[in-house]
């Protein structure tokens, strides 16, 4: 009966025997397996050197530019200007045929001058009661027109010429001798060497991270294309609040002046290299954007130690700058040197084993 018995449970022990071993090797497996460093990019952290440069593709305008036009009519009779002509400002630039307005003036100054003399006249007699009041009040009216009609002649003489408003550069010479033209018929156009304009379009990301406050501390340079490779100084003037439609970016306008002995016109084409960031901060370390783990109010990284074999990670929190750009500076919690994970950061947990993510050959 014994035999029976052991005979019928030998089976069940065997087998119950070899399922508890095959458990036994899948804890080890899924243990082996957790326990695989995860490839992971490392991000050697750097200090910056005052903020990163980009460049960005610019038109030259002129803020100060004016068109200038003959307000009476006539011919022309001299231009004096040509394009690309560096004036001053009264500098003569255009002149009418003013022989009929110099005529015209002539004329109106003997009738002002035979109205002022019968004028006096006048109040000599009133004052020896041989006149009437009202003589000598139609003598003042008369010279009060002769005056006027002198000052408009003046005037009329003086608007036969076109003189340059303020110092600058001739961009386009619109008339030519003998031409006869209306009143306000465009002339010449004029623009300040002063008040050079460079336009860029700028990313919403770069504009959503922007300190308002700090605008007018950007750091910019034009540099014109063909030109010499010179930089020229630029400040900030102007940023759009509505985006382009087309584009979904942002028109931000820097000022400048054009240098000596370089000829810059409006309709050129520049680049503007905007030092984002913030300037004189040398020294901050910045990190990629990717490799920030926001959770709530805190923003954390993945500190890679690579004390340890395997290699693993410890996350630590780290206070930030104000984002520009594809990096952002750390203002503390990191130094330079560390290492930390560049990207894909939500799938990491404390402590976790990790190694260098290796580009697959081809």
């Amino acid at each position: 009966m014994c035999t029976v018995r052991l005979a019928f449970l030998l089976p069940l022990l065997i087998n119950g025997c070899l399922f508890l071993s095959g458990c036994d090797r899948g804890a080890d497996k899924s243990s082996t397996v957790q326990d695989l460093p995860r490839p992971v990019i490392y991000h050697a952290v750097v200090a910056s050197e005052g903020g990163s440069v980009r460049s960005f593709p610019a038109r030259v305008t002129a803020s100060d530019l004016r068109e200038l036009t003959f307000p009476r009519p006539g011919v022309v009779a001299s231009v004096l200007v040509e394009e690309s002509d560096p004036v001053v400002a009264g500098q003569i630039l255009a002149r009418l045929d003013d022989r009929d307005y110099v005529g015209a003036l002539s004329a109106s100054r003997a009738r002002l001058e035979n109205a002022v003399q019968a004028l006096e006249r006048a109040r000599t007699l009133f004052a020896e009661d041989a006149i009437a009041r009202n003589v000598l009040e139609q003598r003042e009216a008369a010279e009060q027109v002769a005056r006027s009609e002198f000052e408009a002649a003046e005037k009329a003489l003086a608007e036969a010429q076109i003189e340059a408003p303020f110092a600058g550069v001739v961009s386009r010479v619109l008339v030519r001798e003998s031409q006869a033209v209306a009143p306000g018929t465009p002339a010449v156009r004029i623009f300040a060497l002063s008040n050079l304009e460079a336009t860029i379009a700028v990313p919403a990301a770069i504009i959503l991270a922007a300190d308002g406050t700090r605008r007018a501390e950007l750091g910019a340079t034009v540099r014109l294309d063909g030109g010499s490779g010179a930089a020229i100084a630029a400040q900030f003037k102007s940023a759009a609040l509505e985006a382009d439609a087309a584009s979904q970016s942002y028109a931000v306008t820097f000022g400048f002046e054009s240098p000596d002995g370089l000829n810059v016109l409006p309709g050129m084409n520049a680049e503007v290299e905007l030092e984002l960031g913030q300037p004189g901060e040398v020294g901050l370390v910045t990190v990629p954007l990717r490799s920030i783990d926001a959770v709530a109010a805190a923003n954390y990284v993945w500190v890679v130690d690579r004390s340890s074999e395997p290699h693993r990670v410890v996350r630590r929190e780290v206070e930030v700058g104000a984002a520009i750009g594809e990096f952002l500076p750390i203002l503390s919690g990191l130094e330079a040197g560390e290492v930390i994970v560049g990207a894909g950061v939500s799938s990491l947990a404390e402590g976790m084993a990790v190694r260098p993510w290796e580009r697959a050959a081809n």
